[in-house]
C-alpha cells in the first residue's frame, strides 16, 4: 500500500514559501546559502510571527492523521 505523505513541520512550510523569494534577492548564491539565508530569517523570526507556519504544520499533521 502506499503510504500518505508525512506532514512536513513548521519551517519546510516557510522553507517552501521562502525560497524562491530568497533565490530572487540573492541569484548568484548556491543552494547551501539559500538554505542558510532562511535559516537566518525563520531563527530572527518571534512567535507571532512564526504562528501562521505552525498552523499549517498542525493542518497536515491532522491531513497525515486523516490519510493513514
Amino acid at each position: 500500500p502506499s503510504w500518505p505523505r508525512p506532514p512536513a513541520p513548521a519551517f519546510l512550510h516557510f522553507s517552501e514559501y521562502m525560497r524562491p523569494r530568497i533565490t530572487a534577492e540573492n541569484p548568484f548564491h548556491n543552494y547551501g546559502i539559500i538554505t542558510k539565508l532562511i535559516r537566518e530569517r525563520w531563527e530572527s523570526m518571534t512567535v507571532e510571527e512564526r504562528a501562521p507556519w505552525g498552523r499549517l504544520a498542525q493542518q497536515d499533521e491532522i491531513r497525515f492523521e486523516n490519510e493513514k
